[in-house]
């Protein structure tokens, strides 16, 4: 069933991005594999206005898809659905024993403070705290 489900949502390891700014130019963004027996996951979150949305994709070393997954994290935050996205990949990993995660997001914000670079509001602060304690129990990873 996960390899017809991988196969059915593969996405191609090169795709582009577009921006609406008529002004800018296309440009190639390049999925990287993580190193062998390691997963790649990969997290955005948005919310503008009454609309949230929040999607995870974890992938192996090969580009197979594992799983994906996309929430309506209700009232929250642009940073509070970007930290609910990063948390909702990190429980599902555990939950299906992956131990070795190369974590990706577009959020400098997320990633410094789950990493304890930069402080955390109130609002964020309990999402995060649940990430920190998925991530220590992980063998291994990067973000």
């Amino acid at each position: 069933m996960e390899k017809k489900i991988a196969k059915l949502w593969k996405l191609p390891s090169e795709f582009e991005v577009f921006n609406n700014n008529a002004k800018s130019k296309r440009k190639k963004t390049k999925w990287l594999a993580p190193k062998p027996h390691c997963h790649k996951y990969n997290f955005d979150g948005s919310a503008q206005n009454i609309c949230q949305g929040g999607a995870i994709i974890i992938r192996d070393h090969l580009g197979n898809i594992v799983a994906a997954y996309v929430g309506n994290p209700k009232n929250h935050t642009v940073t509070q659905a970007k930290g609910m996205a990063l948390l909702w990949g990190l429980r599902f990993a555990k939950s299906i024993g992956i131990k070795h995660l190369e974590i990706e997001g577009d959020s400098q914000i997320i990633v410094e403070m789950v990493s304890g670079r930069s402080a955390s509001g109130w609002q964020v602060d309990p999402i995060l705290r649940d990430a920190r304690m998925l991530m220590a129990n992980l063998d291994g990873f990067t973000i």
